[in-house]
């Protein structure tokens, strides 16, 4: 609008204006400049006498463009998600259009719809909920142009993730303790929660007092000592929202269990018999040890060409079969599966017992199922233990009773006094195998015989002096007297005539030359005793 007036009051009659280079025009109402940019306003006025003004001039600058709104997002942001600490920034620009921008005059916003409020500085969406939110803004400049309404959507996630940790094989738990080796593998899960959440950024942890890492895979403890080990795990979102550190204590158990073995009676240097209690005693070692699983055993022999079966041991156990020599193989496993390296032990199992003999020295004279002996015939006991499959403990002791006497130790051979005896005996090895008892009779003769001289017909006695003719026979009855029940019978019956060496007596005889003769006999029973 262009005001014009006459100081002295003789009245205008017209005003003439020009815009930019245009020629001048009545002014005649109020108009506008419709094109955006800087305009040069050129008017005057005349009055009634045609006095005119002086050419004016004003410069007018035209502004149609509205200002550009921008949002910006402090950190933490992701995306379109946000936290309740995210400090929202509203920055308007009046753009120059045509060299000409009014400046920005205010800006406004509201959040979901709600009323109206005019930006003076960042915000926060501190008190709304988790999930998505609409912001809404505009700006005005100094002539009024006015943004379009512009919207952001917003995603509040103030929620952690959460980390599972799951642990392999080998593992063993008990009470308040979780047992592993140096190679089980821990694997590290994690979940972003929320109304909207929006992702997990990355998981990181450590071991006790060491920095945090990343993890990207499964990983062991490899690294790392026998004993109790702490494990801390975490998690954070693409906002930065991280989770409480949690933790896993650990004992890292890589030492395998010991065992032992240990075999009771009978038992004499590496021989056994089949009574023979073996007892395995398994210890676990290492700083906490997991405790012991299981121990198994087996009995082979490549002697024998057997090869036994793992069995699980869970009593005292002995080794059967026949003679020869076997392997007792064992070992332990603890509770994380850390397996003893094999242990064995050779035994020879002897379950045969000795065989003795009895032999009887001499004289001795055999009749029927009776042996005759002297009370100065030594009687020998003798043992051997059978080798069986290259095995025998070998003789400990040989025993005896005469008549069901104690049994006694033998040392060496013995002698009997006259009468009946009924020796028994047997033998022991170096196990104990002991042989059946055995039974002998023997009868000991220490009577020699009598012998009597008979002298046929003719003959007569002179003077204590027996005389007889040429053809009178001489003859000899013997007898061996029964002592104690025992009498070995008669050998032989010898004679001599005067000092002639002595003959065997088989039938009378006669002593066809005159004269004086002696006549010496005696006789012999079975065992040699000889008649004086």
């Amino acid at each position: 609008m262009i005001v014009v007036g006459d100081n002295k009051g003789l009245g205008v009659k017209e005003t003439y204006l020009s815009i930019d280079t245009g020629g001048f025009v009545v002014y005649k109402e109020t108009f506008s400049i419709s094109d955006e940019g800087i305009h040069t306003l050129s008017y005057y006025s005349i009055d009634v006498v045609s006095n005119t003004e002086n050419v004016k001039t004003t410069t007018i600058y035209v502004d149609k463009t509205a200002p550009i709104t921008q949002i910006l997002l402090s950190r933490p942001n992701f995306n379109n998600f946000i936290t309740t600490n995210t400090v929202i920034s509203l920055i308007a620009e009046d753009i120059i259009s045509n060299s000409v921008a009014s400046g920005v005059k205010w800006t406004q916003y509201r959040v979901d719809g709600s009323s109206w409020m005019v930006y003076t500085s960042e915000f926060k969406l501190s008190d709304f909920e988790e999930g998505y939110h609409t912001i809404e803004y505009c700006s005005i400049d100094n002539v009024e142009n006015k943004e379009a309404i512009k919207s952001f959507t917003a995603i509040i996630d103030t929620t952690p993730p959460q980390t599972i940790i799951s642990v392999g094989t080998p593992k063993y738990s008990k009470e308040d303790k979780l047992w592993i080796t140096r190679h089980t593998t821990f694997t590290l899960t994690a979940v972003d929660f929320g109304r909207i959440p929006c992702g997990v950024d990355f998981t990181e942890y450590k071991i006790d007092d060491e920095v945090w890492q990343i993890y990207k895979e499964p990983f062991d403890l490899s690294q790392y000592f026998e004993g109790e080990h702490r494990i801390y795990y975490r998690s954070i979102d693409k906002l930065g929202n991280k989770e409480s550190e949690k933790m896993l204590s650990v004992v890292i158990d890589s030492s395998p269990p010991e065992t032992f073995v240990s075999i009771t009676q009978p038992k004499y240097l590496d021989y056994v018999t089949s009574d023979a209690k073996f007892i395995l005693s398994a210890t676990d070692l290492g700083v906490i040890p997991s405790g012991l699983k299981e121990t198994k055993y087996r009995i082979s022999s490549e002697q024998l060409g057997i090869i036994g079966e793992w069995s699980l041991y869970t009593w005292s156990f002995s080794v059967v079969g026949i003679d020869g020599i076997y392997e007792v193989s064992f070992y332990s496993v603890d509770n994380v599966e850390n397996t003893e390296v094999i242990k064995s032990t050779t035994v020879k199992l002897d379950n045969t017992a000795p065989i003795t003999k009895l032999e009887v020295g001499s004289p001795k004279f055999e009749a029927g199922d009776k042996t005759f002996i002297r009370p100065d015939t030594q009687i020998i006991l003798s043992a051997q233990d059978p080798i069986i499959n290259n095995v025998a403990s070998g003789v400990k002791e040989i025993l005896y009773s005469i008549d069901n006497s104690t049994f006694m130790i033998y040392n060496s051979p013995f002698t009997l006094t006259e009468g009946i005896y009924t020796i028994k005996y047997y033998a022991v090895d170096q196990l104990g195998n002991s042989e059946l008892i055995n039974s002998t009779t023997l009868y000991v003769d220490s009577t020699p015989p009598i012998t009597e001289i008979v002298i046929g017909e003719p003959k007569f006695y002179a003077f204590g002096i027996c005389c007889i003719s040429p053809k009178t026979p001489i003859s000899f009855v013997a007898f061996d007297p029964e002592v104690k029940s025992v009498s070995s019978g008669i050998k032989q019956t010898e004679y001599r005539i005067d000092t002639e060496n002595f003959i065997t007596y088989t039938t009378s005889f006669t002593i066809p030359i005159e004269g004086m003769y002696t006549i010496e006999y005696r006789s012999v029973d079975n065992v040699e005793n000889k008649e004086v």
